[in-house]
């Protein structure tokens, strides 16, 4: 979601600029399977990742992606709230054999 909206705010980033990774800084061992974010076992292996990237973005284009979320305005809600139902009442039934 953040992805579509920053690239039709901030036009001529690269493609695939938004990375998600997922970092277990203090993690004594990891064992994953088909994530879909990649995941780092501490800040130094995605540093690594980072210094490895290949397209970097421009200083203008991260001022203008900070300015994009800085002023970002959340949209108003237009959809009322719904109440919450109310739980049932417990019914303590009575014993039919009397």
């Amino acid at each position: 979601m953040f992805a579509r909206w920053i690239t039709s705010v901030v036009t001529e980033l690269p493609n695939n600029c938004v990375y998600a990774p997922v970092v277990f800084p203090i993690a004594k061992w990891l064992g994953v399977n088909n994530c879909s974010a990649p995941v780092f076992q501490g800040v130094p292996a995605l540093l690594q990742t980072m210094v490895n990237c290949p397209e970097c973005l421009t200083q203008m284009q991260v001022q203008a992606i900070a300015l994009a979320v800085a002023n970002y305005k959340l949209p108003e809600n237009t959809t009322p709230t719904p109440k919450p139902i109310p739980k049932p009442k417990l019914v303590k039934r009575q014993d039919s054999s009397s």
